[in-house]
């Protein structure tokens, strides 16, 4: 049988020892390469509905106007996604890459805290593998190339994992506990749902604290204060509430505890999860009658903390309790919930390093695992990224030629006719269509029906664009409004069971019968039934 010996010229611990010597430069190549891949992706991706929310608020004239969006509680988000994605605006690369650049490097950060986390308890090899174990996850993956407050969340969480791991051992302290208050600051100015992050971390402190039976007063003053960073943006919140809460789509409920971890199985999370415990029941195996002996053969680490398990096992655990948080606020969604996924990660990494006794070389064979699931669905993305860096201006045309080339775009007539779309159809057209077709579009909302429980996934986005309209470009108008002005034109609209706008229509013609209209549907297919009634 194949064994794993750590003398020193075996194959794996010397791949291990190597992996010890350049642990740093070899974190960074991989940071680097991931963004790479994230920017291969982006490159490929058009940005979609609440992307283009966030690029329309950051493309506003001056700072203070984005401001005075979110103040004014026009939408149920903070501006900080906004304001991260103006400093990404002002690069020289195609939208689709600039908006999200900065999201990118916040959810590198996240890898990064995890790398240094797991570095300072266990071998190199462990600790690369939780940085590049997000690859191998599409459900987490999929935010680092998204415009949207997650990939701050998730960046400042791995940070926040950092700062706490100084502040508890005593180093660099204080700024060990001003990094951990503004790591978490930043988190719940990000997105207020962030605040739940306060339970993982208090307990990990208490655990801490616990043996002494002294507290840590300035690690609690930075966990106690940091949801201080909502402060600025309470006011906005409470607008936004006004608006929004009766209506909201997204209510709590328990099927929310599950989701994340389904969606976690569901996108293959599951096949590292195997090949870490096949690995792990190999190596056990292999030393089976093998009795090791020599300095060698004691772990190279020590492993986590009582306190640093509670710590990431507790995140693991966030939609649990965020739940039943949710159900205080009101409103709830599983990406509130996305910082879980830190704590997963490290927790499972950690824990086949405790299985395998910390041993070096099954370090190395993790990493290495982790790297073979992630190659096949990122090369082609990395490659895709230098291509775009180097030609930057074919990445906003082929978005445009993409969105042109939709079978709805496709039977529009050329006529002067105004065209209704839902709005998520309009928010594509508004930002990618041209401006004389943008003359003719418009977002069409029905006030009357917002307390239809049949209306409740598409209320929302009525609200956004009645809202919207006050300081962005929108083209929204009231249903009646506009069908007494136009009694010929043109709408399009999925064929989804929650669209409110077909029904309504065909409602209208059937009692009245004064309407010409061209009804172009669409669905995620992308077939097409083209409907005249006359």
């Amino acid at each position: 049988m194949l064994r794993i010996r750590n003398a020193p010229d075996g194959r794996l611990d010397r791949i291990a020892l190597w992996l010890e010597r350049r642990s740093a430069v070899l974190a960074a190549a991989l940071l680097a390469a991931m963004l790479l891949v994230a920017i291969g992706g982006a490159a490929h991706k058009v940005l979609w509905y609440d992307e283009l929310v966030t690029t329309f608020t950051a493309s506003l004239p001056t700072w203070g106007a984005i401001w005075r969006f979110y103040a004014s509680g026009l939408d149920t988000t903070g501006p900080v996604q906004s304001f991260v994605a103006r400093l990404g605006l002002g690069l020289p690369l195609a939208p689709e890459i600039a908006v999200r650049l900065p999201f990118m490097v916040a959810f590198l950060c996240m890898c990064a805290g995890m790398y240094g986390f797991v570095r300072r308890r266990y071998a190199a090899g462990y600790a690369l593998a939780a940085l590049a174990m997000p690859m191998v996850l599409p459900a987490l993956f999929q935010y680092i190339i998204e415009a949207r407050a997650y990939a701050l969340m998730l960046g400042a969480t791995g940070l926040g994992l950092n700062f706490w791991q100084a502040a508890a051992a005593g180093k660099a302290r204080p700024w060990s506990i001003l990094g951990l208050w503004l790591a978490l600051a930043s988190a719940i100015a990000a997105h207020f749902f962030a605040i739940f992050l306060l339970v993982p971390f208090a307990a990990a402190q208490l655990a801490q604290d616990w043996p002494r039976r002294r507290p840590d007063w300035l690690a609690w003053l930075a966990l106690l204060l940091f949801p201080a960073g909502f402060l600025p943006f309470l006011h906005g919140a409470e607008m936004a509430r006004v608006y929004y809460a009766a209506r909201f789509h997204a209510k709590p409920g328990p099927r929310f505890i599950e989701v994340p971890y389904r969606e976690l199985y569901t996108s293959y999370g599951w096949i590292i999860i195997s090949v870490l415990l096949l690995l792990a029941v190999w190596l056990l195996l292999s030393e089976t009658g093998h009795e090791e002996s020599g300095r060698e053969s004691a772990p190279a680490s020590q492993g986590f903390t009582r306190a640093e398990w509670i710590l990431v096992g507790s995140l693991a655990l966030l939609p649990v309790y965020e739940v039943l948080g949710s159900v205080v606020l009101g409103v709830d969604r599983p990406q509130y919930a996305i910082e879980f996924y830190v704590g997963f990660i490290v927790a499972v990494v950690a824990a086949f390093a405790e299985v395998v006794r910390r041993r070096r070389p099954a370090g190395a064979l993790a990493l290495i695992a982790v790297l073979v699931c992630a190659a096949g669905g990122c090369a082609h993305n990395a490659f895709s990224g230098i291509q775009a860096l180097l030609h930057p201006s074919r990445v906003h045309a082929a978005a445009v030629a993409q969105v042109e080339a939709r079978p709805w775009m496709q039977h529009l007539p050329d006529s002067p006719l105004p065209v209704a779309l839902d709005c998520n159809s309009y928010m594509d057209l508004a930002y990618y269509g041209t401006p004389q077709f943008h003359q003719r579009a418009y977002a069409l909302v029905d006030p009357a029906g917002f307390d239809d429980p049949a209306n409740k996934e598409s209320v929302t986005n009525q609200q956004n664009m009645m809202l919207f309209s006050r300081m962005l470009p929108i083209h929204y108008e009231d249903i009646d409004g506009f069908l007494a002005r136009n009694p010929h034109f043109i709408a399009v609209t999925s064929f989804d069971e929650h669209e409110w706008l077909p029904s309504y229509l065909l409602n209208r013609q059937w009692t009245k019968g004064d309407l010409t209209v061209t009804m172009i549907f669409y669905d995620a297919a992308g077939s097409l039934l083209d409907v005249q009634m006359k």
